[in-house]
């Protein structure tokens, strides 16, 4: 799916592949964080809160096998959480995420720093719009050779 709606250039059948696993795993958290970010991407904020509501939901419950991928989904989860919260004018709920993002991974500067911005002056220095969109293009797949 992330490929699909990526590099691939087909998020409707990214979509399709996400609710085929939804309707096989519908306990795995991993699912609905990919719905958020497609849910993103789309620009649809609504729904990929939603997603990343129910990633943690169902995250808290299972978190899987390999801990340090569930703590890295964890964090992201968060991160994309927190950075909707703010856009929606709900910085305590945002400064809740990032408290909790930082549990995980108290090395983060930049989240520390941000937190230090909304509790001192209300906002951060940088919009949480631009925030998400450096988060999203990041992600992006590499190939190792240039020929693919």
């Amino acid at each position: 799916a992330f490929w699909l709606a990526g590099e691939g250039g087909h998020p409707d059948l990214a979509e399709r592949v996400l609710d085929e696993a939804r309707a096989n795993n519908p306990k795995d958290y991993r699912v609905y964080l990919e719905k958020g970010r497609l849910a993103l991407k789309r620009g649809a904020l609504t729904e990929a809160a939603r997603a990343f509501d129910a990633a943690g939901r169902l995250w808290e419950r299972d978190p899987g096998p390999d801990k340090i991928q569930a703590q890295l989904d964890r964090a992201e989860m968060l991160v994309y959480r927190g950075l909707l919260y703010e856009e929606g004018g709900d910085v305590p709920r945002a400064l809740t995420c990032y408290r909790d993002m930082l549990a995980l991974f108290p090395g983060r500067v930049g989240i520390r720093e941000r937190m230090a911005e909304l509790t001192e002056v209300g906002h951060a220095r940088v919009a949480p719009t631009v925030m998400r969109q450096t988060i999203m293009f990041q992600r992006q797949h590499v190939c190792e050779r240039e020929d693919h």
